[in-house]
């Protein structure tokens, strides 16, 4: 995939944000928004602009042998494609010069990442729902002012002393990043394919067990929270006007799996009008009418969140607010011809292995901002 294309796929849901702002009269943040998307638009632009040159160039140069990379003296456009494959058939000992590890440690380059990241998205990373944060180290915390009611300045009689107010206090969200890691076979066949068919393998291999384990260290922290009962729509508005309250009225949403759009798509209004409609200006984006309020639906696979129990998971509430997944971004990967791992004899059943890891952990950032609510269905 091109680099245009993928920026052109985060104008589209940048477009989707800044319309939710609008929607919320978030009128500021939604500028911000249209001028990030303006800038990524140029960077469109110009790389449109350098495709062309070198097309150019490469014609120019066709009778003599010169590459438009040569010509231009920048690296072609998969060069990372071409290292990232040499590097996996040498074992990533000729490509680890920013590793520390003798063996072969390899950090995965950037825009390899970027494909790992975009596939992601296309499988439904719970990541988009959330507040990623990017750091360097395997532990620290970030502060926040803790809530409190406040009560006022008080009365003062003329000439009477002024009486001491209450101050800000603060709280630290602390994380420790944890690692997690898996095992990958790859056949000597793959191996001899050519470079985009090899990365392109081991991307959606090592892309398909982070979505993962993202998605299972978000649920599980979810599902800490006490359950809420959800009998009907009217537990549902509760939830929103009261356990929320107005305090997160312009980020909620109900992210719910395949069997509760099932539900949710039953429910009608005393006119037998149905609640679940969809936006009209973002058609695949659906809404449920709760009360005086249309609020966004997010479906999510039955495979990622699944009902267990006759129990449908309903998470309600601003996730970007409530959770952070803090991610160190070193996915590094070692391989092996001759390992030994479970089942797994590299040498005699003719493998590469390789071992990928990750390094992450997902917090909260504000318990108060997601209600974990289930909904019971009778069983067939």
């Amino acid at each position: 995939m091109k680099k245009q294309d993928e920026l052109r796929g985060q104008i589209a849901t940048m477009k989707v944000a800044a319309s939710a702002l609008i929607d919320s009269g978030k009128v500021a943040e939604a500028k911000e928004e249209i001028a990030k998307m303006k800038s990524i638009q140029e960077q469109i632009t110009l790389l449109d602009q350098l495709d062309s040159d070198f097309a150019a160039q490469a014609s120019a140069a066709e009778g003599t042998g010169v590459t438009a990379a040569a010509a231009s003296g920048k690296p072609a456009g998969n060069d990372a494609v071409k290292a990232f494959a040499a590097a996996a058939r040498m074992g990533f000992k000729a490509m680890n010069k920013e590793s520390t590890d003798e063996d072969g440690l390899y950090i995965v380059p950037e825009d390899i990442f970027t494909r790992i990241e975009k596939y992601k998205e296309a499988k439904f990373s719970l990541r988009q729902l959330v507040t990623s944060i990017s750091v360097r180290t395997l532990k620290g915390a970030r502060t926040f002012k803790t809530k409190a009611t406040q009560t006022g300045l008080t009365e003062v009689a003329e000439g009477g002393a002024i009486g001491e107010g209450e101050t800000p206090t603060f709280e630290r969200v602390p994380y420790t990043i944890k690692k997690y890691g898996g095992i990958f076979p790859v056949t000597s066949e793959v191996m001899a394919d050519t470079d985009a068919n090899l990365t392109g393998t081991l991307v959606e291999w090592i892309g398909d067990e982070e979505i993962v384990t993202e998605n299972k260290l978000i649920t599980t922290l979810i599902a800490t929270k006490s359950p809420v009962p959800i009998a009907g729509l009217d537990d549902i508005k509760k939830i929103i006007n009261v356990t929320l309250g107005s305090a997160y009225a312009d980020g909620v949403q109900i992210v719910t799996n395949d069997d509760g759009l099932q539900y949710l798509d039953t429910l009608k209004d005393g006119n037998n009008r149905y609640l679940l409609s969809p936006d009209p200006r973002i058609p695949m984006q659906m809404r449920l009418s709760v009360g005086a309020r249309s609020v966004p639906i997010v479906v999510i696979p039955n495979t990622v969140l699944a009902t267990t129990e006759q129990k449908i998971p309903f998470i309600i509430g601003d996730l970007k607010e409530g959770i952070i997944l803090w991610d160190r971004q070193q996915l590094s990967i070692k391989m092996s011809d001759t390992a030994v791992v479970g089942s797994l004899n590299a040498f005699s059943n003719d493998l590469t292995l390789y071992r990928a890891l990750a390094r992450l952990c997902v917090t909260f950032r504000d318990k108060d901002a997601v209600a974990y609510g289930q909904l019971t269905v009778a069983g067939e």
